[in-house]
């Protein structure tokens, strides 16, 4: 759902408030009958930068997100740390049916598991554990070569 929102609520200091006002998240949710039982509290942004490319034939939509990076806005959770940067990059594919059009299978290859991902939760973990972590850069099982 679109909505309009002033710059000054995107820099990292106001962030800590959220972005869309209490009331009118809380009623932007309600619309879609979602009522959230606690209070809903900002904890991490997430930035990316991304490439995006369309396979003419099929449509199939493809995307290459990287430097992907987070910083903590809730105060007193996790190092308080800002700007910790994501290993890799994500290849996001959509389309009408999970069946890869043929000029695409090369992406296949990429030696890379087919899975799930979401760039917040794993943001979100790796400021929940000690910097020492070896693997807290990486996604859940994955570990560079």
């Amino acid at each position: 759902m679109p909505l309009r929102v002033p710059s000054t609520a995107l820099e990292y200091p106001a962030l800590r408030h959220g972005i869309v006002p209490a009331r009118e998240l809380y009623f932007v949710l309600a619309e879609f009958g979602f009522f959230p039982p606690e209070p809903l509290v900002p904890v991490i942004a997430i930035s990316y930068q991304r490439y995006r490319f369309v396979e003419p034939e099929t449509g199939f939509r493809v995307s290459y997100d990287f430097r992907i990076s987070s910083s903590l806005v809730l105060p007193g959770y996790g190092n308080g740390e800002r700007g910790l940067t994501l290993a890799g990059v994500v290849v996001e594919v959509k389309g009408a049916h999970f069946v890869i059009p043929s000029s695409l299978r090369e992406l296949m290859d990429l030696g890379s598991c087919w899975t799930r991902y979401s760039k917040y939760s794993s943001g979100l973990d790796a400021h929940g554990v000690s910097p020492d972590d070896t693997a807290r850069l990486w996604p859940s099982g994955l570990m560079p070569a």
